[in-house]
């Protein structure tokens, strides 16, 4: 801490020495850090406005255009994206004064509208010139009296009261005043206003009395004019406050303290209504219930009463930095009230990094010279001593020395009130209390006589064995990046395929999370409650397989055991990307610590978002107030793909709307992809995108920047209820002489003469796959140190927890191990038989149900489709965000929405958490959802996908919403078990299969009523248990064997009937799963299909590819060859051949060995086409 601090102040004197003392603006911010002049993060920004501008303005523009490029400007200005803000609003002025003449009124609008930008960023020189300019120009041409001339004058005034011209300033709000009230009475809100701004300037400005009088004067006339429920009425409230504030305080010095006690109760109860009426009528983070919030506090914090303080210090805080970001000006203040309230409880670490943040944003806002920030300084400073931390305190001790006001005084309230001999003198005074107006102590003198005898190098960047080892800590860290950039170039280039630019540019992003944030053991990397880091674009592998070399991490068996041994070994990076390598072209989850598989872009950020659901599931859950067990972040690295594939954006929504505040993805933005920059593509504020959706948007710009990109994440550590995108600008294989921002550097290899080349321009030896032992040692010790230590006193807590909780604690440990609980299945009860029956989709409701009462960690919803696909826990609460007061992060129910594609992403990240997923939709729609079914299959996750409305059954909703051919699209991908049960009771064994399966599984259910089979005169529905079971048999070796699933079953029966009757050997198989009937051995399968039968009739309402290997050539499929009709299902499905007749005819063709022919069927398709077009006909049946 102490270098740190120094090396701060040191920037400080750096930039007073550049721009003129008082002056600087001189710290950066994790958003701009990096982006100097000159360099590529700051030409990239104006590229990218200029674009942003030409594409607003066009050569055309229409005062619509120019207003919505006003209204951006403010957005950004009040997002903290200062130089952009000023950028649009000064193009919407130019453009408007161009297009429309320099008198014009939104010429005028837009200038007035620059200066209210310029003022927001404290340039109030250029904001009094833009203001000024207004005024005059609406004076010459409306006149004195105009509304939109007083506005201007009361901008003016405003500006020049910043300016400390504050006689000129008072002029002008007085004229202001008079003028409105000859022009439109003492009572219209303009007025109003002005006697608002008038009271604001008479307080400041030592005029407490008349302050006082027409604040109240404005309130009395809001309250009769808009009621309580007005924005302007709630300003007023606070206003009033204050007033009532400083007047207690002035009774406090007059001691007398029953005026006082009258003047805070009249503070106290205009500030709660001020705060109830802004929570209520215009939001928790609006601006002024924040500052109502944040005065309440300083009220509670007068009164002693610093447990409520605290509180509501808190939340203003929380609030602020949703509505104004992390650097706005009252966000800071805001910080370091809070701060002084930690540090009056004896909270003095949290304390310390309240001011600590405060301070950087308060002098990168007003300069290291004014008196906030010098007050904030020296009371970081204190902190800082109170910690021993005395060679942090000491050179912002020796700023506030050099800069701070000089009174005389010893121990008066406030910056003003601080001396030199105060400074040094501090230590004696809280000690000796009764001697603080002694002047210097002998202690004190000494620490001067100290100061003194150390050089300016020692004052300046600390002590110099600390020097020493912060310079020699920052050359590790070169290495351990120089070092992972090479193993990236070297892997690349001898598989002579790959990736390697983006492991070059993000080598640094991922070194300062690994090391410095993220809370990971590489000796034990499966522990629960470890930080996930998810590489979304797996296309930079190479990365990831450094990552996890150098870090030393310990393989684990798909057992969860370990095995002592490397998860990644160098001998496996030299073989990337070949056959059988543990390092494959795109990550893969397994024994080598990859947390999910990845590579189709947009996969690994939204499956993240099921990760940090799963973390905040299981903090609500386990987690007791003495032993939070859970509780841990995601990040995801992603690229420019994955922020343009629709997956992210819909994954984003649900995050920022859940408000993850532990998810934080990073976002490589080096504005390349594989066809060339990325402008050819998109021109989207994707930044701005991600405020829209609800996030906390941070900017590094420049990857190199470990110190930044640290800021960063630990700025990502103290957001409340927002999740983070953090835009890193970056230089892809950065570098390469010759490859940097090339995008021939995304995917091929560099080449020997490049490859060399760079390493010399690294620094590092031209050999390959060289891993000094000082890089392993020094990347191992940061992460043991950490995560080690964390995953210890982890495993401590759960030891405590099970002896505690046994109850829990064993529920917990089987969820841990991969088991279920003993007796999951007891609530699960078998449905009678019943003609009318049920819909498939009804009876599995019911099922889930019981199976969720034995089953706690099963957590699951729809696509806004709950109430159709009835997968609603009907006796759980919805997971959603505690203060939307609709339910909690322990709920069960998930809302995903209307995206299919995140639905599916989530499931995967909840199931790679432990926890067992469900997500339903209709079968139609499971198209929008293939990616992330496919990824779960890959990755053998247990997820569940829950498909109804699952055939032309459908009926009404006509073929867009009819399904024909999803049914074997799912059944074609590898290791999905696709289930499509027949009855009630089909549905309570499918999830009694379900359950205990470690593979994903989809289940199809039916929109229709199906009949419950009397199980007496069928076969037992305990034969789904194989995949597929004969139902009906006749005795001996049957001639005929009909197959079906799902809804077909019964037509399967009926058709069984008619032909049994005519004296045909039939036999009739319900094959709810054709996937887990293929893995039965193959004694059973020829038990269940004889191979001595040929004459084979399978049906189902889909169509007939996944049935080739059952039916075989001789055997005939009763489907779907085209798409459905819109219809009463009933009528639908005996159009198009889903009838007993057509399956008696199908049966009797393939018991003559003349089943229909290929070609046939095509030209039933084509006749079906040329029909369509006219009208609907009957499809010939099949």
């Amino acid at each position: 801490m102490g270098t740190w601090t120094a090396h701060f102040i040191q920037r400080i004197l750096d930039a007073r020495r550049r721009n003129g003392a008082g002056n600087a603006k001189t710290l950066p911010s994790v958003t701009q850090t990096g982006a100097n002049p000159g360099t590529r993060g700051e030409s990239k920004e104006t590229e990218h406005g200029e674009a942003m501008h030409r594409r607003e303005l066009g050569t055309n523009p229409t005062p619509k255009t120019l207003q919505s490029v006003g209204r951006m400007a403010a957005m950004r200005n009040q997002s903290g994206q200062h130089y952009e803000a000023v950028l649009l609003a000064q193009e919407a002025f130019l453009g408007s004064r161009k297009a429309f003449g320099e008198q014009a009124p939104h010429t005028l609008d837009a200038l007035s509208n620059l200066g209210s930008v310029w003022k927001a960023q404290g340039e109030h020189e250029e904001a009094e010139k833009c203001f000024r300019g207004a005024f005059k120009l609406r004076h010459d041409k409306l006149g004195p009296n105009h509304p939109d001339t007083l506005t201007s004058l009361n901008n003016l005034a405003s500006a020049l009261d910043s300016l400390g011209r504050a006689a000129e300033a008072g002029r002008l709000y007085q004229e202001c005043l008079e003028r409105r009230c000859n022009t439109l009475g003492s009572s219209h809100p303009d007025t109003l206003t002005s006697a608002g701004n008038m009271a604001l300037y008479l307080r400041t400005h030592g005029q407490p009395a008349k302050a006082r009088e027409l604040f109240e004067q404005v309130l009395v006339g809001r309250r009769k004019i808009f009621g309580v429920r007005h924005m302007d009425t709630i300003i007023s409230m606070n206003n009033c406050a204050s007033v009532a504030m400083d007047n207690a305080e002035e009774c406090r010095r007059k001691c007398d303290p029953r005026e006082e006690t009258r003047q805070q109760h009249k503070a106290e109860a205009l500030l709660k209504e001020a705060v109830v009426a802004g929570s209520n009528y215009l939001g928790t983070r609006h601006p002024v219930t924040l500052r109502a919030m944040n005065n309440l506090a300083g009220l509670h914090k007068d009164r002693g009463q610093l447990d409520k303080a605290k509180l509501m210090y808190e939340k203003a805080v929380a609030g602020l930095r949703a509505a104004q970001g992390d650097k706005h000006l009252d966000t800071l203040t805001c910080i370091n009230n809070l701060g002084g309230v930690l540090r009056s409880l004896g909270e003095v670490d949290d304390a310390e990094e309240c001011y600590k943040e405060a301070s950087i944003g308060i002098v990168e806002k007003l300069g290291d010279l004014h008196p906030t920030s010098l007050s904030t300084l020296y009371n970081w400073a204190l902190t800082l001593d109170e910690l021993g931390d005395s060679a942090s305190a000491l050179p912002l001790y020796l700023h506030e020395l050099d800069h701070g006001p000089f009174t005389g005084e010893c121990g008066s309230k406030g910056s003003r009130g601080r001396s030199k001999r105060f400074v040094f003198g501090f230590r004696f005074i809280q000690t000796k209390k009764a001697n603080h107006r002694a002047g210097l102590s002998s202690h004190a003198t000494h620490a001067m006589a100290e100061a003194k005898m150390l050089t300016i190098e020692d004052l300046i960047f600390g002590p110099s064995k600390e020097r020493k080892s912060e310079e020699k800590t920052r050359k590790r860290d070169e290495l351990v990046i120089s070092c992972l950039r090479s193993l990236a170039m070297d892997a690349v280039q001898q598989a002579n395929s790959g990736h390697p630019g983006t492991p070059m540019a993000m080598a640094p992003v991922a070194y300062s999370l690994w090391a410095r944030v993220l809370n990971y053991d590489p000796e034990c990397p499966h522990w629960m409650n470890r930080d996930r880091f998810v590489l979304s674009m797996g296309h930079a592998s190479m990365l990831l397989y450094g990552l996890l070399h150098v870090a030393g991490v310990k393989e684990v068996t798909q057992d969860g055991l370990l095995t002592g041994k490397m998860a990644v070994a160098l001998e496996d990076i030299k073989s990337f990307r070949q056959f059988g390598s543990k390092c494959p072209g795109h990550p893969e989850v397994g024994e080598t610590g990859v947390e999910m598989t990845t590579g189709p872009l947009g996969q690994g950020v939204a499956t993240s978002v099921g990760m940090a659901i799963a973390s905040k599931w299981l903090a609500s859950n386990f987690n007791k107030p003495d032993l939070p067990l859970f509780g841990f972040d995601v990040f995801a690295l992603a690229g420019d793909g994955c922020m343009q594939e629709g997956v992210s954006g819909e994954a984003a929504s649900l995050a920022g709307h859940l408000k993850l505040n532990n998810l934080c993805w990073i976002w490589d933005n080096n504005q390349i992809t594989i066809e060339g920059n990325t402008a050819w593509a998109i021109s989207e504020d994707i930044a701005t995108r991600f405020v829209a959706y609800g996030w906390n948007v941070l900017r590094v710009g420049d990857a190199n920047d470990v110190e930044a990109l640290t800021r960063a994440f630990l700025s990502f550590r103290r957001e409340q209820d927002r999740p983070t995108l953090i835009v890193v600008d970056s230089h892809i294989a950065w570098g390469a002489p010759t490859m940097q921002d090339s995008f021939h550097a995304h995917g091929t290899p560099l080449g020997e003469k490049e490859v060399a080349a760079t390493k010399h321009i690294y620094n590092w030896p031209d050999e390959k796959f060289l891993v000094p032992e000082e890089v392993v040692g020094h990347f191992r010790q940061q992460m043991l140190e950490r995560g080690g230590a964390k995953r210890q006193h982890w495993e401590q807590m759960l030891a405590t927890y099970r002896v505690q909780y046994p109850q829990e604690g064993a529920l917990l440990q089987a969820m841990l191990d991969g088991q279920l609980p003993q007796d999951w299945d007891r609530f699960c009860q078998a449905f009678p038989a019943d003609a009318k029956g049920l819909a498939t989709r009804q009876s599995s409701s019911a099922c889930l149900n019981s199976v969720a009462k034995g089953l706690p960690w099963l957590i699951g919803g729809s696509a806004d489709l709950a109430s159709s696909c009835l997968t609603t826990l009907t006796k759980e609460a919805d997971f959603l965000p505690p203060a939307s007061r609709w339910g909690h992060f322990g709920g069960r129910n998930l809302h995903f929405g209307i995206r299919e594609h995140a639905m599916g992403s989530i499931m995967n990240g909840l199931a790679l958490c432990k926890l067992r997923p469900f997500g339903s939709t209709f079968l139609v729609f499971s198209d929008y959802m293939r990616p992330p079914i496919r990824m779960a299959a890959l990755m053998e996750v247990p997820s569940v996908f829950v498909f109804t409305h699952d055939s032309i059954g459908v009926g009404e909703d006509g073929p867009t919403h009819q399904p024909v051919e999803q049914l074997c699209s799912l059944r074609s991908i590898p290791g999905l078990f696709v289930f499509r049960p027949c009855d009630a009771n089909e549905c309570l064994e499918m999830w009694k299969a379900v359950v205990p399966m470690k593979d994903p599984v989809a289940v199809v259910l039916s929109r229709q009523a199906l009949p419950t089979l009397d199980r007496e005169k069928f076969a037992s529905a305990s034969g789904l248990h194989r995949g597929g079971y004969v139902l009906a048999d006749s005795e001996g070796m049957p001639n005929l064997i009909l197959m079906a699933t799902g809804s077909e079953v019964h037509l399967m029966l009926q058709a069984h009937e008619v032909l049994a009757g005519r004296g045909i050997k039939v036999r009739s198989v319900s094959m709810p799963c054709m996937e887990l009937f293929k893995t039965q051995p193959q004694d059973y399968i020829d038990s269940v299909l004889p191979r001595a039968c040929r004459a084979r009739v399978s049906l189902e309402a889909g169509r007939s590819d996944s049935w080739g290997a059952l039916i075989g050539l001789d055997g005939e499929h009763v489907g779907m060859i085209s798409f459905g009709a819109s219809g009463p299902g009933k009528r639908v499905q005996e159009e198009y051949g889903f009838t007993v007749d057509a399956v008696v005819m199908a049966a009797a063709r393939v018991m003559r060995g003349t089943p229909q022919e290929m070609s046939s069927r095509a030209q039933s398709l084509l006749s079906w086409k040329k029909r369509r077009l006219s009208s609907y006909h009957r499809l010939p049946s099949l």
